[in-house]
């Protein structure tokens, strides 16, 4: 949480989330607790964050590193205690565990570009017969050479009758600029967004506006990390923010 300056604490809650990793809209707008339960549609990759507004109205405002992702799997029947991913460099780094394994033969590690046609890139030996937790790791080199942002994983865990169950995906994205992309909330906006900007080296210049017909509107110069804009006077409709580094970011005013 960042600060409320001039706040007289806590009144409530908003939740953003985004399945883009970009655009964040309002989940929940007002929730006084600190804890709450979520239903969402699966097989979707979700992220989320939590802004405070104190009891005179002041919102704090997003801070980077804060947002939480998790990719929401429809029900497998196997025992999965997890299953999840990171990018350290070039590689992935794959790891998950099981208990109450019967018969398992291998894990086929299955990857794909696009989330939809998956093939296998690696087999990691499973344990057999085993009442006790079983951990494993897998680790796909040198992803830069697939020349995609973003991949999917999944795994394929295989008996030795040759009967298989597939786990839940994990989506990773891979950065080769290093560079954190940019976040705009709330997204649909009636008037007033935030811009998290994740490339530093944006503040000094300018994001552009356009209308949908590609019409430049204004230009409008970056001053912080978390810069406001505001689309209030112009009509309800499709804008597009543009910026230095070539980001491009699809605005609804409603």
């Amino acid at each position: 949480m960042g600060e409320l300056t001039g706040g007289c604490g806590i009144d409530y809650y908003t939740i953003y989330a985004s399945t883009d990793m970009v655009n964040y809209t309002v989940l929940i707008p007002k929730i006084s607790r600190n804890d709450t339960t979520i239903t969402l549609p699966p097989n979707i990759y979700y992220c989320f964050f939590v802004l405070a507004t104190d009891r005179v109205g002041n919102m704090e405002t997003l801070r980077p590193g804060v947002t939480q992702c998790v990719y929401i799997g429809a029900p497998v029947p196997v025992t999965w205690l997890y299953f999840r991913g990171k990018t350290v460099a070039k590689n992935n780094i794959l790891d998950w565990a099981t208990t109450n394994e019967v018969n398992s033969k291998q894990f086929d590690v299955e990857r794909s570009v696009n989330g939809t046609d998956f093939n296998r890139v690696g087999i990691v030996n499973a344990a057999g017969n085993s009442g006790s937790t079983n951990s494993y790791q897998y680790t796909d080199h040198d992803i830069d050479r697939l020349h995609s942002e973003y991949m999917f994983y999944r795994l394929k865990q295989v008996d030795i009758n040759g009967n298989f169950k597939y786990s839940n995906v994990v989506r990773l994205r891979y950065h080769e600029d290093n560079k954190t992309h940019t976040i705009v909330y709330p997204n649909p906006t009636s008037g007033i967004i935030s811009m998290l900007v994740g490339d530093v080296s944006l503040i000094g210049t300018y994001a552009a506006i356009y209308d949908v017909q590609g019409r430049l509107l204004e230009n409008i110069k970056i001053q912080s990390t978390n810069q406001p804009i505001d689309l209030g006077k112009y009509v309800n409709g499709i804008y597009f923010i543009r910026l230095n580094n070539k980001e491009s970011i699809k605005i609804i005013k409603q």
